[in-house]
């Protein structure tokens, strides 16, 4: 939908290094200062990115829809909206990437640092900017536009080339739910610091009653742990990112669910964070938390009464 100009080679250059320094190709990315949606539909080309622009210009915004319209990729993997910068009408810790047109055309960030660092994703969301071109967005200017975010001291900064990711960590003060009651010792308690009153929905959605097991079945609850959550269905698991609700990975494993836990059987399900338990039969799984493959097989204890037992 765009002339072949001298911005061409632009465009295609920083589209393919974002996604190869980010390492982000699928979730939701953010264009701050989306111009007239050049960046964005170079991104939605080369990976599985939903995409949400913000651009305080009016015309800019017609443009941007009046190009993308035709290519079938506006309003299903691309959004387009007017709005002030100070003042972004979307979730926080949505984005999984940020972005920017605007830096790299003028070399200039559209943005205050303390206006958009509430929409980072917490655990594995980068922010990138930089250029293909020498001196485009000069790196000393993203650096220091990096450290007014405050994100820098739980996060980590690379440099590469011309351009500076720097991705999110854990929010301060934030627990973990790795086991049916809590932890290991069933406490009953995340030891969460960071969770006050007053809360809100951040998300919603899948998976919905649909793939659940009926709650007066008296199903094993979801786990969350280092920004996941597990999440047991009908003989599968499920993983959603805790922050922004995309699935991650869905594996359909017969005797994964377990029910009837008010009559005294115990979770099948445990988690910390770089990998999820599951029990089904007489083996337990340990499957790789991010993407759900099998890492490696453990075999269950002897099969003794089994009809009155359950190990977990």
């Amino acid at each position: 939908p765009y002339p072949q100009d001298n911005l061409t080679a632009l465009y295609h250059s920083a589209a393919q290094d974002i996604l190869k320094h980010a390492g982000v190709t699928k979730g939701f990315c953010l264009v701050v200062g989306s111009e007239r949606g050049r960046l964005a539909y170079e991104l939605a080309s080369r990976s599985d990115l939903e995409i949400y622009c913000v651009e305080a210009d009016e015309e800019k915004v017609a443009e941007s829809r009046r190009i993308l319209s035709p290519t079938g990729l506006y309003g299903s993997r691309i959004t387009v909206h007017h709005a002030d910068y100070s003042a972004i009408p979307y979730s926080n810790y949505f984005a999984n990437l940020i972005v920017s047109d605007s830096s790299l055309l003028t070399g200039k960030i559209p943005v205050r640092a303390t206006d958009i660092e509430r929409h980072l994703k917490p655990l594995g969301g980068v922010l990138c900017l930089g250029s293909p071109e020498i001196q485009r967005t000069p790196v000393k200017i993203i650096n220091n536009w990096y450290a007014a975010t405050g994100l820098r001291d739980n996060g980590r900064v690379k440099e590469i080339e011309q351009w500076v990711t720097l991705t999110r960590g854990k929010l301060p003060g934030a627990g973990n739910w790795s086991h049916l009651y809590g932890d290991p010792g069933n406490t009953a308690s995340s030891e969460d610091t960071r969770v006050k009153g007053g809360l809100g929905v951040l998300w919603f959605g899948d998976p919905g009653p649909g793939k659940m097991v009926n709650r007066h079945e008296g199903a094993v609850g979801p786990l969350a742990v280092n920004g996941r959550l597990f999440v047991q269905g009908e003989n599968s698991v499920m993983a959603y990112d805790a922050y922004n609700g995309l699935l991650l990975w869905e594996r359909e494993i017969a005797g994964a669910s377990r029910r009837k836990l008010q009559a005294g059987k115990v979770s099948n399900l445990a988690a910390n964070d770089n990998s999820l338990f599951v029990v089904a039969g007489g083996k337990c799984l340990r499957l790789d938390a991010a993407t759900g493959k099998t890492l490696r097989t453990y075999a269950g204890p002897p099969d003794n009464n089994r009809s009155a037992t359950d190990w977990g």
